[in-house]
């Protein structure tokens, strides 16, 4: 919107700044520019909601191959404050155009609790990617979708890393350091981000966070069959895997079990009852 407003400034200015005169319209001429400028910029405005919209969820979906916990880098308040966006390019489009009195009383209110949400938020996020200035560009080429990356590591290189993996994961168990992001684990098997982002696409067919959250789905049932259930509980199940929340653990639990930590517990409960 900036950008087409300075445009229009310097469009209808720039003949004052050569004769000292601005545009001169006729009635229909006035009317029909008029009408010109008061498409696009709602046109523009929409557009820009669209891309905006893109955008996040693309980031969404890409954070997946950086890190193990999104709780607190995936900007779905971003998605809120896009859906509020949608009520003040209303309830600006009704001040301009359409003057409904019963919409007009409450812009004011609109504005302002939109301004609050967004400063709020900004305030609280975290920072997305925190990773040191000489790993940022490896890490940019290793977040995008793969889908279209050629074939890059040799089937020796694979294998190799493949090892190297299985060996973070089965016994030295990284998933269970609830800050474990790509960096950390490219790092631990001496290998960049991007080719270890690589092999776990290719090799497990899965992004970064589907590849840690399964060990740590994996780690959680054993810890809900075994007797430390008793002193930590479902909370405590949940850290113990890596998870760092109870929601983000009840949800991947569910994804990969099709049940919840407590159904899980009692059906296996009733199962060992007939045995």
């Amino acid at each position: 919107m900036a950008f087409f407003a300075l445009f229009g400034i310097c469009l209808f200015r720039f003949p004052f700044f050569i004769t000292g005169k601005n545009f001169e319209f006729n009635y229909e001429t006035d009317r029909f520019v008029f009408f010109i400028l008061g498409t696009a910029l709602p046109l523009q405005t929409v557009i820009y909601w669209f891309l905006s919209f893109w955008r996040l969820e693309k980031h969404i979906k890409n954070i997946r191959n950086f890190s193990s916990d999104t709780a607190t880098i995936d900007l779905l308040w971003l998605r809120s404050f896009l859906l509020v966006i949608v009520l003040i390019v209303v309830s600006w489009l009704n001040v301009v155009f359409f003057n409904v009195t019963e919409l007009i009383q409450f812009t004011p209110f609109i504005y302002l609790i939109s301004l609050f949400f967004l400063a709020y938020f900004s305030l609280q996020q975290k920072e997305i990617f925190d990773v040191d200035t000489l790993d940022s560009e490896d890490v940019k080429e290793s977040i995008h979708d793969k889908k279209e990356t050629p074939r890059r590591l040799s089937e020796s290189r694979l294998a190799e890393l493949n090892l190297q993996l299985q060996n973070s994961m089965n016994d030295r168990k990284l998933y269970l350091d609830n800050q474990l992001n790509l960096p950390a684990l490219a790092k631990s098997i001496n290998a960049s981000c991007n080719d270890t982002s690589f092999a776990i696409n290719e090799l497990y067919g899965d992004n970064f966070y589907n590849f840690v959250n399964k060990y740590r789905i994996e780690e959680a049932k054993k810890l809900l069959l075994s007797t430390r259930y008793n002193q930590l509980n479902i909370l405590g199940i949940a850290y113990e895997s890596g998870f760092n929340s109870k929601t983000t653990f009840n949800t991947t639990f569910k994804k990969y079990t099709g049940c919840s930590p407590r159904e899980f517990l009692k059906a296996n409960a009733v199962a060992e009852n007939k045995m």
